[in-house]
């Protein structure tokens, strides 16, 4: 979290304290500390939330005969070529070097879990993270995407969806 100073100097006149950009700031640091921020076991641990998050609602899905679809979205950070601009919107060179990373991390565990076509009917995956990787000037900030780009997106998704047996299934039962 980045306080401003302004802002900060705000806060506190209206909290009557004078260090409290200091609390938050120590607080958040003895925070990053407590959970290893930044280290290997804490990416991998990102990696695995994700992976588990994705799995759980597979499992909710099957359990109230439902159908779950899940995508990696693109994110600016993802592109192959940013400008110093886009770099600072996307929160720096590391924190762009750590999304590319989590990311290379992230679809192989989650391809393990859903194959593609995935054998689990009631869930899909759909990695769309690269889909706009040579076209950072789509992005209107980190994740949001002009008009066009959002229809690219959506087309996808629905292309994928359109191709899913159990979709198809789902909707001739009905």
């Amino acid at each position: 979290m980045r306080v401003f100073p302004a802002t900060a100097r705000s806060l506190q006149a209206l909290l009557g304290t004078t260090d409290l950009y200091d609390r938050v700031t120590i607080r958040i640091n003895d925070l990053k500390r407590a959970v290893s921020y930044g280290s290997a076991q804490w990416k991998q641990s990102a990696v695995d939330t994700d992976v588990r998050n994705i799995t759980v609602m597979c499992h909710v899905a099957r359990a109230t005969d439902a159908l779950f679809a899940a995508f990696f979205q693109p994110v600016l950070p993802h592109s192959r070529t940013l400008d110093g601009s886009q770099v600072a919107v996307s929160g720096g060179d590391n924190l762009v070097r750590e999304l590319r990373e989590q990311r290379a991390t992230a679809l192989p565990v989650v391809a393990v879990q859903f194959p593609a076509p995935s054998a689990q009917a009631a869930c899909r995956f759909g990695d769309l993270s690269g889909l706009l990787e040579n076209q950072p000037a789509d992005f209107t900030d980190v994740i949001h995407v002009d008009s066009q780009a959002n229809q690219l997106i959506g087309q996808r998704i629905a292309e994928d969806l359109l191709a899913w047996p159990a979709l198809h299934a789902s909707i001739s039962a009905r």
